[in-house]
């Protein structure tokens, strides 16, 4: 199984983060846990049920502060940065 990336709580910041992993060609997949956007795999609240599947993940939140939180989360559901 190839590496596969996760970003969180995309926003706007998530097609960054998309487009600087792409440029890292590293990733066999890279895949969107949000809300509110169009094309997301799965809800904020089912995170944890994509690990081990998808083993690496990165919050992309607008606000510093939360994207610490969601980084925390993440780290504590095994998740790799």
């Amino acid at each position: 199984m190839g590496k596969k990336l996760l970003i969180v709580a995309s926003k706007r910041y998530g097609d960054y983060v998309k487009e600087i992993a792409e440029s890292m060609g590293c990733f066999e997949a890279i895949s969107f846990v949000d809300n509110d956007r169009e094309g997301a795999i799965g809800k904020l609240e089912e995170v944890e049920t994509l690990y081990p599947e998808y083993r690496y993940a990165i919050a992309a939140c607008d606000d510093g502060a939360e994207r610490l939180e969601w980084n925390k989360k993440l780290e504590a559901l095994y998740f790799q940065f």
